[in-house]
């Protein structure tokens, strides 16, 4: 394995989580993970790729 190449994937694998920038994948992630950057990271993908398809509150809303 490269290490230099996993470096960013090891931090999320350690914690179970996968980032592919999908959606699906964020609410795993914000649900799973504990990492605060890794929620903001994710709100920001979220609301940058779902601003004019889903409303952000009811995505999030299971999680409240």
């Amino acid at each position: 394995m490269s290490h230099a190449n996993s470096s960013r994937t090891t931090g999320f694998a350690a914690k179970g989580c996968e980032v592919h920038g999908e959606l699906n994948v964020c609410y795993e992630v914000g649900h799973g993970c504990r990492s605060s950057w890794l929620q903001v990271h994710c709100l920001w993908i979220v609301k940058f790729a779902l601003a004019n398809a889903y409303p952000i509150h009811k995505a999030f809303r299971p999680y409240s």
